[in-house]
This record gives C-alpha cells, sequence and structure tokens, in this order.
C-alpha cells in the first residue's frame, strides 16, 4: 500500500537521497577527467570573455545551484553504474568508436510501449503548457507516443514543487515513479523539451566520446571540484548512430558552465565561428530529433521510402515524405524553407561581384513565435562563397543566439545548426563556404533586428596567384543554378530495413522531385512588407561594398527587451496544449507515492554507505 505526503511537507529530492551519496564518485571522476583535459593542452587566445554586463537570464545550473551536490552535469539523477562506468573507461583513455542512453540492458531504457505520465498536483498551468508543448512537439516529430497514466507501474512524473530542473536518463525501472521536475524559473519550452529528452534517453552533447574534435574544455577555467561534470560517456553506455555532432543541440552546454568566472568561457568551439551556437534553448534541433527517431527505431516503421536529398530522412508520421533540416522543406527537402515573415526571404545569385544584402525585421510586441527571414545565396555547384558580416543590430549578445541572431550554413553538412551570430566582435569576419548554396537566416521574435552581408563568388586562387575565373566571364554569372538543391542525403548508418521501397518513379505513384522548374531569384533591389524590409545592392567585380558603411552601427543589446523572457515564447503554435487539454489534465493529477522512498528501498540511494564507498575508491 502505498504512503502519501502530507499536505505540510512534500518529499523533495533531497529528502529521498542519502547526504553525500554520489560524492566519492564525483570525487573519482574529476580526478581522472582533470588528468584528461590538462593532457589534451588548448589555445583560448581566440576567444574573448564576454562582457559581463549581459544579462544571462536563464541558466539550468543556477535553477540547479542548491543540488549541486547531488546532480551530476548539473540537472542528470546520476546512475551509479553510470558513473564507475565513466570512471573506469576514462582513466583507461578509452576511445573506442563506437548520444543516446544504451547500455547493456537496452532496450529496457527506451519507453518501447509509450510513456505513460502524471503530474504532481505542484504543477500549475504554465508548468503543464510548457511539459504538454514539448511531448506535443516530440509527437509531432518523432514515433514516441506520451499518455495519461493509468495502471502503469512504470511512469513518467511531472513535479512542480521542489527547486531546479532535472530528470534521469531514459526509463529508469528500479523508480517505478520517475520524477522530471519542473521547479520555479524552468518553464521555458528550451528547458522542459531538455529534461524530457532526458528521459527518453538522451544525454547531453558534450558528453559525447567524441567531442574534442568540435569543443575544447579549458581545465584551467574550471574549479576543482567540478570536473566530474565534464566526463565523457564511452561506447558502452552512449550510441550515435552516426548522428554527426550537434554544436546547436538543445542538450548542449553553454560556454561557460561550471566555469571559474561566469562571463568567461570554459567550452571552446574548435571553430570559433560556432562558439556562440553552443547554449541554445530554442528547442531541439533536426539532429535531436534525428537522433530519438533512430533510438527508438521509428524508421522501421515505414515500408514506404521517399528518396530525400539534403540531408533529410523519412518522416516515421507520414511516410513516403521526408523530414528536413532547418532551412528546406517540400516532400523530398529540395525546395527552400519559407520564411515566417512573408516576403522575408528568396534565393540570391551569387556571382563574382561583391553584392550586399540588408534585412530589416521591424518589431512587434504582439508576436508570438520565432519571426524569420530566409534566403540561399547560391553559387554554380563546384564553386564557394565568400561572405562577410558587416553589421548586426538588434540582438542580445548571449549563449547559443536563440532569441534574436542571425545563422549561416557555410558547411557542406547542413543537418546541424550553423554559424550563430549575436555578439559584437565578428564584424567583418570572412566566411568561405564549404560548397555552392549558404541558407542564411534573420530571426527575433518581438524585437528590432537588423544584419548587413556582403557576399561574392570565392576567387580561386591558382599556381601564379590567379584566380582562373577571368576566362570564364559572365558564364560564371548566368550559370544555369536550377538544380542547386539536389543534393544527395547523408545516411548515418544502415537501418536494416533495406526491404522498403523507395519511391522515386511519378508513373509509378512514386514521388517526382519538386525542384523541377527554374528558381525564382531575387531581382528586386528592394523587398519590403509590414514587419520587414530588405534591400540587395550590387557592386562591382572589383569591390566597392566591401568597404565599412557609413551610416551608424546598430547597437547589440545589453538587456532583453520587453516581453522576450516569456516563457512560451519559441513554442510552435501546433505544439500548444488548448484550454480543453489543460482542464482535462486535472483528473490525471495524483500525489507522491512514497512507499519506493521507506527506509532502505529507496532506488536513489546507493546500497554501500557513502564511507565504505570513499574507503573503496581510495583503496
Amino acid at each position: 500500500m502505498s504512503v502519501f505526503c502530507d499536505e505540510q511537507h512534500e518529499l523533495t529530492l533531497r529528502d529521498i537521497s542519502k547526504y553525500g551519496e554520489n560524492l566519492a564518485l564525483f570525487d573519482a571522476l574529476s580526478t581522472v577527467v582533470q588528468a584528461d583535459l590538462e593532457a589534451r593542452p588548448v589555445s583560448s587566445d581566440f576567444v574573448e570573455p564576454y562582457d559581463p554586463a549581459i544579462k544571462q537570464a536563464i541558466s539550468i545550473s543556477q535553477l540547479n545551484s542548491n543540488y549541486s551536490d547531488l546532480l551530476f552535469e548539473h540537472d542528470i539523477r546520476p546512475d551509479k553504474a553510470v558513473l564507475e562506468e565513466m570512471i573506469a573507461e576514462t582513466s583507461d583513455f578509452h576511445r573506442d568508436k563506437r548520444q543516446a542512453f544504451r547500455t547493456k540492458a537496452y532496450p529496457k531504457q527506451i519507453w518501447k510501449d509509450g510513456v505513460p505520465f502524471s503530474y504532481h498536483k505542484s504543477m500549475n498551468k504554465l508548468k503543464k503548457t510548457s511539459v504538454m508543448s514539448a511531448m506535443n512537439f516530440f509527437q509531432r516529430h518523432t514515433c514516441i507516443r506520451f499518455r495519461p497514466r493509468k495502471k502503469e507501474k512504470q511512469y513518467l512524473y511531472y513535479i512542480g514543487h521542489d527547486q531546479g530542473c532535472w530528470s534521469s536518463v531514459g526509463r529508469d525501472g528500479s523508480q517505478g515513479q520517475q520524477w522530471l521536475s519542473i521547479g520555479d524559473g524552468c518553464e521555458p519550452f528550451g528547458i522542459s523539451s531538455h529534461e524530457v529528452a532526458h528521459a527518453l534517453g538522451l544525454f547531453h552533447e558534450q558528453s559525447r566520446y567524441d567531442r574534442d574534435k568540435h569543443v575544447q574544455v579549458l581545465a584551467n577555467r574550471v574549479p576543482n571540484g567540478l570536473y566530474y561534470n565534464f566526463g565523457k560517456v564511452g561506447p558502452s553506455q552512449l550510441k550515435t548512430y552516426g548522428v554527426p555532432y550537434e554544436i546547436g543541440s538543445v542538450m548542449h552546454y553553454g560556454p561557460t558552465e561550471f566555469s571559474k568566472q561566469p562571463n568567461v568561457p570554459s567550452v571552446i568551439a574548435n571553430d570559433p565561428n560556432f562558439q556562440y551556437t553552443m547554449g541554445s534553448l530554442t528547442g531541439p534541433t533536426f539532429l535531436d530529433v534525428r537522433l530519438l527517431n533512430l533510438h527508438y527505431d521509428c524508421l522501421s516503421r515505414c515500408t514506404l521510402r521517399a528518396k530525400c536529398f539534403n540531408g533529410g530522412y523519412n518522416n516515421p508520421n507520414h511516410c513516403g515524405y521526408c523530414k528536413c533540416p532547418e532551412g528546406f522543406s517540400g516532400r523530398d527537402c529540395s525546395r527552400r524553407e519559407k520564411p515566417t515573415v512573408p516576403g522575408c526571404g528568396g534565393l540570391i545569385r551569387v556571382t563574382r561581384a561583391t553584392r550586399k544584402l540588408r534585412i530589416h525585421i521591424k518589431p512587434n510586441k504582439n508576436a508570438k513565435y520565432l519571426r524569420t527571414c530566409a534566403y540561399h545565396l547560391v553559387a554554380p555547384k563546384g564553386r564557394k562563397i565568400e561572405m562577410r558580416l558587416k553589421q548586426l543590430g538588434g540582438t542580445l549578445c548571449e549563449s547559443g543566439c536563440w532569441r534574436q541572431a542571425i545563422e549561416l550554413k557555410p558547411q557542406r553538412d547542413k543537418r546541424g545548426t550553423g554559424y550563430r551570430f549575436c555578439c559584437p566582435g565578428y564584424a567583418n569576419r570572412k566566411l568561405i563556404s564549404a560548397d555552392h548554396f549558404v541558407p542564411l537566416f534573420l530571426f527575433t521574435r518581438t524585437g528590432d533586428t537588423k544584419a548587413v552581408v556582403t557576399f561574392k563568388i570565392h576567387r580561386k586562387q591558382g599556381r601564379e596567384g590567379s584566380s582562373g575565373d577571368e576566362e570564364l566571364g559572365e558564364e560564371l554569372d548566368s550559370a544555369d543554378l536550377s538544380d542547386y538543391l539536389l543534393n544527395e542525403g547523408i545516411e548515418e548508418e544502415p537501418n536494416g530495413h533495406d526491404e522498403a521501397t523507395v519511391i522515386e518513379d511519378p508513373e509509378e505513384g512514386g514521388q517526382k522531385s519538386e525542384t523541377t522548374e527554374a528558381p525564382a531569384f531575387v531581382t528586386a533591389t528592394k523587398q519590403q512588407g509590414p514587419d520587414f524590409e530588405a534591400e540587395l545592392l550590387n557592386g562591382s567585380e572589383t569591390g566597392g561594398l566591401d568597404k565599412e558603411d557609413d551610416d551608424e552601427k546598430p547597437e547589440i543589446l545589453a538587456e532583453f527587451p520587453a516581453g522576450e523572457v516569456d516563457p512560451l515564447s519559441y513554442i510552435h503554435p501546433a505544439d500548444l496544449p488548448s484550454d480543453e487539454d489543460l482542464e482535462a489534465t486535472i483528473a490525471n493529477e495524483e500525489p507522491i507515492d512514497t512507499s519506493a522512498f521507506s527506509a532502505g528501498s529507496n532506488p536513489a540511494q546507493n546500497s554501500v554507505p557513502f564511507s565504505e564507498a570513499s574507503k573503496e575508491l581510495k583503496s
């Protein structure tokens, strides 16, 4: 028979945890992680400290500061077996190629029959709206299904009375009532979706075994006792499914997490242009969703498969159609994604002569979702694009650049988040694309945001210093670009479902590529609408537009614009629950079941007392 808490005091994480239960393991992991980091000297000269005046309004680590001795990586209820394995693998410098949580007990850690859930009464309307939006998001983009709990013994339990935002990783069969905390301040969608993703099986992105290829942790900027938060999860417990590292993942640390100084980065990107992409709280990215679809084997649901371009993959909720990376759309991902600011976007031909694009999204205090201008800069195949960010204004300088920013995707693999810029110090930086086209986005919600970018075909340098472009002349500027989006997708790993039918022939009921006509390029000098203004200027082949602008430079914001900290911002309208849905949740509320937390049976407690565990580790 269950024992329920009284009205005076509800159980909290500290109540159900033994004092110092994981400190010995944390200390041991810190020792081996510190040794690993110090053996990897890195240069941080190019990373400037952040402006200390900038207000960082949201930080999971700050929200969870009172539980820093109990939580792993600031928001994970630690599993003793996972910590022990991390210590063993790190101390052995295990580097096998082998981000989801997948131990030897897999698939017991996934919710293979759906995710039953219920609420504690402390989950108010705001908190329920946030977690329901997160569940709706994952249902809309994956095959994972959530349902109100009936009599299931294992279920997800949302609590709002405790401090902080935290969860276990994956389905923990030892818990029964598996807590997921949405404390005060944890209501933003980027946080609730982060915690739900933990419960579904995702670790933090920077815990991947291959993270050193993408980011570096600066050992001299991390306090001695906190190195354990930068441990790497080894191949025995983490499987990447071949999905590339996503520096813009909602599961990735911000650059200043666990730093000795709050405005000095402890994590730096190997490519400095990705420095401000880390720490985004917009919500799960294309690759975050892709990882969950692979982890739950969602792609096996479809026997009818589409051929997808530009890194898209088959939609498990709509067989025969593709799920597309940000910047792409259409049944087969062969179209440019439409802007959410009507008219603010298009295809722009890149020529030998420098061209300049000015974009201005006007303020709109009534905006409820991200407003985005979306362009594709397109050069002939086989050529690269040279770009410079000349101006940026009306953006808040913060980790992740997730409220107002400009984003460019010059990388060849365009499935991941691109370079995001929202801070000073990046003006006039030259960027060279890896291939022939670059998706470009300027986004904000309510704010007044501007950007100016110049671009041209990157000149190839021959042995004598000449570019070799002169002989091509105008042919380069008038080349046929109609097939610029017909780029074969990238497969991570064979999924074992080769018997599926790939539909390509329209005469046999299959799909036809949607890029069948020559794309319409922006030719007008000016575009404008109620919410935006854009201007496209042409220069000469010898330059003229690369010079500094004479007009006043827009300012980078030092504080949040009014309305930008609304916790329900950035939730897609399709994911917001209705008032009727929220009203129905009352029937799904239940008290804390304390039977699992009676003396000696707390699944969160170590079976070995702390003092004995400490002696064991020292020996």
